[in-house]
């Protein structure tokens, strides 16, 4: 049964498209699943340019603006998943857009389909919200990063949504005694940590050549933490040889 998952932060640049691409790219590739990704991020969107995809054939503000297309439309097939993304400076002519009710006739296609939402809590970002099954939060460990996090659970709240809040990752660890532990963290969000994803140059590396960094390094520890937190997602293992498990941790 297909599974919709919005990925939010309302703090730009703690790596919510990075998740949302490696996530995706990590179901397919280690678990088998049939994943399509959206770019929520309708005013600004970057997500495709993570694999690179400048000018989509079918942009998301296509579909929003013209009654006649549809969201299959708009779908690019890639060697990593599927995608339907924004075009860069294309406006929309509506913010009435029923994202939920368009997803409707894909459900059938995709195990999981993985939206990218906007870094303010927007439109576009209460857009996804709504047509979300699951709501998982980004952030970095440090001050700023959560207590924005916590500004945003709080109106996920008056929202009503938080009944779909399934937890946050904490992206760009550096293990140093001045983060905020994952202890703290879940006792003042109420929310479980998913995944602890370290900083690592090979993310760096991964984006300038365009590719998830699970295709890029799979056995980097970024990697290894996005493949855990596949399996956290799904309730499922992967299964791994003994050369596979020998190359995590000589590349690890």
């Amino acid at each position: 049964m297909v599974k919709v998952l919005a990925i939010a932060s309302t703090k730009g640049g703690v790596g919510k498209t990075f998740v949302s691409v490696n996530l995706a790219a990590a179901l397919k590739r280690f678990l088998g699943k049939e994943v399509l990704v959206i770019d929520g991020n309708i005013s600004a969107p970057n997500l495709a340019l993570n694999i690179g995809i400048v000018n989509p054939s079918i942009s998301i503000q296509d579909v929003i603006n013209n009654e006649n297309l549809s969201l299959e439309h708009a779908i690019e097939k890639t060697r990593f998943f599927d995608l339907i993304a924004g075009r860069v400076g294309q406006e929309v002519n509506t913010k009435e857009f029923d994202l939920k009710k368009a997803l409707e006739p894909l459900k059938d296609i995709y195990d999981y389909i993985i939206i990218d939402t906007s870094p303010n809590m927007n439109w576009e970002t209460k857009m996804a919200l709504d047509a979300a099954d699951e709501i998982i939060l980004v952030s970095n460990p440090d001050y700023f990063s959560i207590s924005n996090l916590m500004a945003l659970i709080g109106k996920i709240k008056k929202e009503e949504k938080d009944n779909k809040l399934k937890g946050i990752i904490l992206n760009r660890v550096l293990g140093q005694a001045f983060e905020i532990k994952k202890e703290e963290i879940e006792d003042i969000s109420k929310l479980p940590v998913l995944a602890q994803i370290p900083f690592s140059i090979s993310v760096l590396e991964a984006l300038a050549f365009t590719e998830p960094v699970v295709y890029y390094k799979p056995y980097s520890k970024p990697s290894r933490a996005l493949k855990k937190l596949g399996e956290k997602i799904t309730g499922e293992k992967i299964e791994r040889n003994f050369l596979e498990k020998l190359l995590e941790v000589i590349f690890g």
